[in-house]
């Protein structure tokens, strides 16, 4: 058994969002991105580790909202090794409205 801490972004708009929950729906538009696609090649059950997620850092967009950044390992299992890892940001406007998420790099391991 593993357990992990599950961050949460908190006092927006809606009141919680959970990153890791997210990851889901990020992973279906890093599904044709070349370097996941070249992970998958060698790997094909590889994906994205929702449940192992971790903070890396907020930065401000341009209209003056938080952007909150995560990285999410890429494995075929929990206990597999790491092959790569995602780059995930998720973006409020300046009100505190959550406005997305979206896959900002994939990379394979070592390729950095």
């Amino acid at each position: 058994m593993h357990s992990e801490i599950t961050p949460y972004l908190a006092n927006g708009r809606p009141r919680l969002v959970a990153p890791a929950f997210l990851v889901r729906s990020a992973q279906v538009a890093a599904v044709a991105l070349p370097a996941l696609v070249a992970i998958r090649a060698q790997h094909p059950d590889a994906s994205l580790s929702f449940d192992r997620i971790s903070f890396t850092a907020e930065t401000r967009r341009g209209g003056g909202g938080p952007r909150f950044t995560f990285k999410a390992p890429i494995q075929v299992c929990y206990a597999c090794q790491i092959l790569g890892g995602a780059t995930l940001a998720y973006d409020f406007d300046s009100g505190g409205r959550f406005r997305g998420a979206s896959v900002v790099e994939i990379s394979a391991r070592g390729s950095r």
